[in-house]
This record gives structure tokens, C-alpha cells and sequence, in this order.
């Protein structure tokens, strides 16, 4: 009897589990650094880190100079294919103004002069997304053939450790 309670158990857990084409959970597959476009143009665009720990890291589009937005920090979790991210801390820029842009910038106008600021979301923000299965583009032989769709927006997969941005 105890042994039937443990395969029922086991059963309940393994079915649970989603897993993407290249046989990690997706969880798994979740993790590393991943850009809303598939290469890089004159700067990096929004990305995503999400980290084996359960943390992640957003960054912002380095070409759009106005932003005050840097980056946003905290945890995440995927259960049933449903993204949790718990928004804990931003990282932007105070003070500064702005002038004409040149260079990479898409902006009219660029931020400068502003100092950067790291606050507390306090309380934190939980925001959830269905995702999409990862999928295989095929135009891509390396990490960039993972594909998955976050908030409505696709991002490629540029590695599979968190460090790949800097």
C-alpha cells in the first residue's frame, strides 16, 4: 500500500513538471539571459536574466537615452506554464536633463547629468504572464534557436548563463 501511495505521488509530481524540446524542464530552460530581438544592434534592447536561484534582472533598452528606468530586480517562478515575477527593487536615474541625442540613441533627446539610485518596491509588484512553449527557430543553430514569449513579447535566448550583458 505504502508503495502505491509513493508511485502515485511520484506520478502526480513527474506529470506536473512541464519540459521543453531539449528535455529540461522548462524551469531549466528558463534560466539564463535572454533579448527581445535576436541579434544585437548598436546597444542592447530589453533583456531578461533569470537566474537558477529564483532571482531575475530586467534591464531596459540601452538606446532609448530619455529613460529613467534602469533595471528592475526580484524573483521569479514558473509553475503550469505561468511566469511569477515579484518586483522587489529598481535601479534609476535621478535628476540630470535633457539634451539633443546623437550617437546610438533612438531618442530625441538624451538623459545626462542624472545620478543613479537603487530603491525598494516596497510593497512589491507580483505580476504574472502566460508563456509560451520554447520554441525552436529554426534561423538559429546556437542558444538564439530558443524562442519563448513573455508578456507578449518573444525573446531569444543569448546564453545560458546569467552573465551574458556585461
Amino acid at each position: 500500500m505504502k508503495s502505491r501511495i509513493l508511485i502515485t505521488a511520484l506520478l502526480i509530481v513527474v506529470s506536473n513538471a512541464s519540459y521543453s524540446s531539449d528535455g529540461k524542464t522548462v524551469k531549466e530552460s528558463l534560466v539564463g539571459f535572454w533579448h527581445i530581438i535576436p541579434d544585437m544592434p548598436s546597444g542592447w534592447a530589453e533583456t531578461y536574466t533569470f537566474n537558477s536561484d529564483g532571482t531575475y534582472i530586467y534591464h531596459t533598452n540601452t538606446m532609448q537615452c530619455s529613460r529613467r528606468l534602469l533595471s528592475i530586480k526580484g524573483e521569479w517562478s514558473h509553475s503550469d506554464n505561468t511566469l511569477t515575477i515579484t518586483q522587489k527593487e529598481k535601479e534609476h536615474l535621478v535628476g540630470g536633463k535633457f539634451e539633443k541625442s546623437y550617437g546610438s540613441c533612438f531618442d530625441e533627446n538624451e538623459l545626462v547629468g542624472a545620478i543613479r539610485a537603487v530603491t525598494e518596491i516596497n510593497p512589491n509588484i507580483v505580476e504574472t504572464s502566460q508563456l509560451s512553449e520554447i520554441e525552436h527557430d529554426s534561423r538559429f543553430e546556437t542558444t538564439l534557436a530558443n524562442k519563448i514569449t513573455i508578456h507578449g513579447n518573444s525573446y531569444w535566448k543569448f546564453s545560458d548563463g546569467p552573465n551574458y550583458r556585461h
